[in-house]
């Protein structure tokens, strides 16, 4: 991704570029209704002006930063950081990062670097002029009866599915024990198409969870071969690799990396369900979120959203001031969180279902998106059939009382394919650590130790502190168990300083 870049810079003589003048990634489907459908973006430059555009949803992550009279557009943040982009952190988007464990808006680590915004077209000529960059949703629909919707959803799906063929069998439907993939592996079968892998990692530690074991009833009683990944490497590798890869700007996907390493070559398209909980049963939405929005007190919903987001994977927040030194834990902070979150969550107020709207382009866009557009970019072709315009419009048009029950797609997918109604789905509950995942948690401690040693200290941490505590894992296992309070949160803050001085993130 780092060879996919534009620089220019606006001189007296004229302008200094380098990289692709012309590019465009992720796939395009014809729409005749405005705006094609598909997810992507392209930039193009004329000798006078950069114009970049994206579709409609914006999520495929790209970056950029214009600073004096300069303007670097990559996919890859490094990039942008080797042309020169301003390095200041962004202690705001930071301080929400690291209770969400995603970026808000178009936040990321950096004051000067910025995804781009959905739906937009900006063109630069030494000076940056945007058009569009706005969030799209449907027009509520009050009339529609809960059958009619499921009725309409899965019409609707079937022909996203429909505009969305494979080229051929090489195709892989990554699935798990929820919905969206079901509901993508059932229509593609009922529209004749048979993928050649369906494929389910394992979590770390590898062990048959109930995801594992569901995605496999579904894959037997359809006649399907189903393919089990086990992590092949430590959590620590995994979890380096996946900071790189995601521009450090998620806390999760460590463990799909198996998965990207397992489709590159063996297949050119991927169906992907991302949106499909935000828009038809999201575990983000409930009646205590929906009724703090619909009665303006954005305050209390500010704080609902950042008490009960789960903890990041590997620390708690009590780390964060444990480990931040003393000139950054005033702008590092719950309270600018809160802050900062708050003028977010006032741009989807006047949406259909506000509390599904935040998600949808926040922790959606922001997060859930680097697994199809990032982590498998190696892949021709990623589809993403719910954020098909058609289907898309509809589900965000619909009540939001008719999905506070939280059982919407489920009923809609048991409605549809009958055959398979018997077969359940994954919970939602989470599963409690064990024995192994504290293990997993101690192999992390000791490795996080040595590459820390080999490091040059972090800017943002306190070394001291942070070497004092990780080196008895070396010599303990029980103690390394313990230091899964702040293990993932040193290894982001090492990667965060090595980046923002320009080197090379080591794996």
């Amino acid at each position: 991704m780092e060879k996919k870049y534009f620089y220019a810079k606006k001189e007296r003589s004229g302008f200094t570029v380098r990289g692709l003048g012309k590019c465009r990634l992720g796939h395009v489907l014809d729409d005749k209704r405005g705006k094609p459908d598909g997810i992507y973006v392209s930039w193009r430059w004329d000798g006078q002006e950069l114009i970049v555009e994206n579709d409609r949803y914006g999520f495929f992550p790209v970056y950029y930063s214009s600073f004096d009279r300069q303007i670097c557009i990559s996919p890859s943040i490094p990039r942008l950081i080797a042309e020169g982009a301003p390095v200041d952190i962004n202690e705001d988007a930071l301080s929400v990062f690291f209770e969400l464990g995603y970026f808000i808006g178009n936040d990321t680590p950096f004051r000067h670097i910025h995804a781009l915004p959905p739906n937009v077209e900006f063109r630069w000529n030494g000076e940056l002029t945007c058009i569009g960059g706005y969030y799209t949703y449907g027009k509520t629909q009050s009339s529609i009866t809960r059958d009619e919707a499921m009725d309409t959803y899965a019409r609707l799906f079937s022909k996203s599915i429909r505009r969305r063929p494979p080229r051929d069998n090489k195709f892989a439907v990554p699935l798990s024990g929820g919905r969206d993939s079901r509901h993508i592996l059932l229509e593609l079968n009922e529209q004749g198409y048979k993928p050649s892998i369906v494929v389910t990692a394992q979590n770390y530690p590898n062990k048959q969870t109930e995801d594992v074991q569901i995605a496999g009833m579904l894959a037997r009683e359809m006649g399907l071969e189903h393919t089990i990944l086990e992590q092949q490497a430590s959590w620590f590798k995994s979890e380096v690799r996946k900071n790189i890869q995601t521009n450090l700007c998620s806390d999760e996907h460590a463990w799909l990396m198996v998965v990207a390493d397992y489709l590159k070559d063996r297949v050119d398209t991927v169906y992907d369900g991302i949106a499909g909980d935000s828009l038809s049963e999201s575990n983000f939405l409930n009646y205590e979120r929906n009724h703090l929005y619909t009665s303006g007190n954005l305050i209390k919903l500010s704080e609902n959203f950042l008490e009960r987001a789960p903890v990041s994977r590997g620390f708690s927040r009590r780390a964060l001031h444990n480990i931040l030194p003393s000139d950054l834990v005033p702008f590092v902070n719950r309270k600018r969180a809160e802050q900062h979150l708050l003028k977010e969550l006032e741009k989807h107020i006047n949406a259909p279902n506000p509390v599904n709207s935040f998600t949808l382009w926040n922790r959606g866009r922001r997060e859930i998106a680097l697994v199809p557009f990032n982590l498998l970019s190696d892949i021709p072709t990623v589809y993403a059939p719910y954020l098909d315009h058609e289907l898309f419009d509809f589900l965000t048009s619909l009540p939001v009382e008719m999905l506070l029950t939280q059982d919407f797609h489920t009923e809609t997918i048991r409605r549809a394919y009958p055959a398979y109604a018997h077969i359940p789905f994954e919970s939602k509950a989470s599963n409690k650590l064990d024995y192994d995942f504290h293990r997993v948690f101690a192999a992390f401690g000791r490795e996080l130790t040595w590459y820390l040693l080999l490091q040059r200290p972090s800017r943002y941490m306190r070394n001291t502190f942070l070497r004092s505590a990780l080196l008895p894992s070396i010599l303990s296992t029980r103690y390394s168990s313990f230091t899964r309070r702040f293990t993932t949160l040193a290894l982001y803050l090492q990667q965060l300083d090595t980046l923002s001085r320009g080197i090379k993130i080591r794996e």
